[in-house]
């Protein structure tokens, strides 16, 4: 039987991967062909997971719409889902805010693992009113960060930005990624956000955190322990 007040999202504009994944979890998937339809009724609504396809027909690529759907539902888990083998979108879409990412055909224990350690590990950081940061600390809700004995507070658009660079911590994410995941929709120049990661850069300094954002031209931005090598790149 399914479960009424636990359910789960699919973003696919094939209409039986919702009934399967309903079918697998025993949870319902409410199912939408369309992004905008979803997140037109985005606060009447709290899954547990959302389920996202690659390739939309006539939407381009569903890890667009990523940052949107974690902004709306920052506790729910994302999970991508697509048949294509390309090696890039596993990185694209972990910086894009996704959790993890199931091949198709799906397969029932494998999407029954993933979204179990999922759910378990967004259970945890939902609880937790703090996130590690090197040999510091930064507390989410309190937007600030504490690290050898000094706390630094931060305004609510850095500690967005602080966020979104935490969840791809050691790679390269391009710079209209991280727009995207910040500022939606709004045109943003690459100078505006470069002034804000200039404030972040300091006030990881003020902070005395071990951590820093490394910045590779024409490639994209990362968080990552001072010294560390170069990270890797996630192609825009």
């Amino acid at each position: 039987m399914l479960h009424e007040d636990k359910y789960t999202i699919t973003l696919d504009d094939d209409p039986t991967v919702a009934q399967l994944i309903a079918g697998f979890t025993q949870l319902h998937s409410h199912s939408f062909a369309n992004a905008e339809e979803m997140l037109a009724k985005a606060a009447s609504l709290s899954p547990l997971a959302v389920f996202v396809d690659v390739h939309l027909k006539n939407q381009g690529l569903g890890l667009d719409h990523i940052p949107k759907i974690r902004s709306v539902w920052p506790q729910a888990a994302i999970l991508v889902i697509t048949a294509d083998t390309e090696p890039d979108l596993v990185g694209r879409a972990l910086a894009a805010g996704a959790n993890d990412f199931v091949l198709k055909p799906i397969a029932k224990p494998e999407l029954l693992a993933r979204l179990k350690a999922r759910l378990c590990e967004m259970t945890v950081r939902n609880s937790s009113e703090f996130i590690e940061l090197g040999s510091g600390r930064f507390n989410v809700r309190k937007r600030y960060i504490e690290a050898g004995g000094n706390t630094v507070y931060l305004s609510p658009l850095q500690a967005e930005l602080l966020q979104v660079l935490l969840e791809s911590e050691g790679v390269l994410v391009p710079k209209d990624v991280v727009k995207k995941a910040i500022w939606g929709k709004i045109a943003v120049s690459d100078n505006a956000l470069d002034r804000r990661l200039s404030e972040m850069r300091k006030i990881l300094r003020e902070s005395a955190c071990d951590m820093q954002i490394v910045s590779e031209y024409g490639k994209g931005i990362s968080l990552q322990y001072r010294g560390a090598v170069m990270p890797r790149r996630i192609p825009a």
